[in-house]
């Protein structure tokens, strides 16, 4: 059940966070019903640019997840109210209704199992939870050591994928950043947190 918490409070604060840029930077967007439903992927967006730069400038995703966080919070929260902002709660009930059906259809195993299940696993899977865990515990460009890449710290070889490689590292920054604001590996918050993104997409093939 927490799992499906943290599933559902992700998708709620990238909402608020999208719906708050929405409202300040394209204020004249077509009807009330569309930029909620763009919302989610929108605070998306929005979180990852400081999450890339900060990393990028040396610190460990875990040393300001909760401040940048905290802070988008805020700022999402007094702009919607500067804004006015409506939220259309009778046309909403729909999607929101689709919304919970697909969550319980698709992760219905965490109702059992809570954070210790996986879908079809494959390498990525892998991939992108060690990765998260470097980008949690150091800067994008921290070298790794000889010592490191002899077995003592797998993690630390996804420095020649994203820092020479220059493959792309969103996945592994969003559970870096999900895994830093829980007490959690990213091998167990992984579900959940796909499992956020794949309501933000239906919202967002809806909008």
């Amino acid at each position: 059940m927490l799992s499906l918490l943290l599933t559902c409070s992700l998708f709620l604060f990238w909402a608020i966070l999208g719906r708050a840029i929405l409202a300040v930077f394209i204020p004249r967007m077509l009807g009330v019903l569309r930029p909620w439903l763009l919302a989610p992927t929108v605070g998306f967006a929005t979180l990852a640019i400081p999450i890339a730069f900060l990393n990028q400038q040396g610190l460990p995703i875990k040393n300001f997840a909760w401040y940048l966080t905290v802070a988008l919070f805020i700022f999402a929260i007094i702009s919607l109210k500067l804004k006015r902002t409506i939220f259309p709660t009778k046309v909403l009930i729909p999607f929101l209704g689709a919304l919970l059906f697909s969550l319980l259809w698709t992760a219905w195993p965490a109702l059992r199992f809570d954070f210790n299940w996986v879908s079809v696993v494959n390498d990525d899977y892998c991939n992108y939870c060690l990765a998260a865990e470097r980008f949690k515990d150091f800067g994008f460009y921290h070298i790794p050591t000889r010592y490191d890449l002899v077995g003592h710290d797998y993690a630390q070889y996804y420095w020649f994928m994203h820092a020479i490689g220059l493959m792309r590292f969103g996945s592994e920054h969003a559970l870096a950043w999900v895994a830093s604001l829980v007490p959690l590996p990213a091998l167990e918050i992984f579900m959940p947190t796909i499992m956020g993104f794949a309501l933000a997409q239906i919202c967002a093939a809806a909008g």
